[in-house]
């Protein structure tokens, strides 16, 4: 009988799977990407929230927890809970045991939604 996948399985694979294209376009792009200028400052001259991700993803990259946080502190938040999530997964598939694995729940959306800064 063929198993069927659940919710866990498809935001798993689908973790996996975009990692590993990041990485692969990371090496094949081994240089400073020049990202365009955002409409909305330009014409406003106001950081929208995808500023602040983009800036917080390039601090985060860089090293630079502190100023991460400062620009968004979703990114990091978001970023270390997906890490948790693949290791638990991961730990959980190798190891065949149900209880140690991290499920989805709609707590880490609302809580990340929370963490925003307005």
């Amino acid at each position: 009988m063929e198993k069927r996948l659940n919710q866990d399985d498809y935001i798993y694979y689908s973790l996996i799977i975009t990692i590993l294209i990041l990485f692969v376009l990371g090496i094949i792009i081994n240089e400073n990407i020049n990202i365009p200028e955002c409409l909305i400052y330009k014409t406003t001259h106001i950081y929208c929230p995808g500023c602040g991700c983009t800036r917080a993803f390039i601090a985060m990259i860089n090293g630079n927890f502190i100023e991460s946080i400062y620009y968004n502190s979703t990114v990091l938040y978001t970023t270390i809970i997906t890490i948790c999530y693949l290791i638990s997964q991961t730990i959980s598939r190798i190891t065949k045991n149900k209880k140690i694995a991290i499920t989805y729940s709609p707590f880490f959306l609302y809580s990340g939604i929370r963490n925003v800064n307005i």
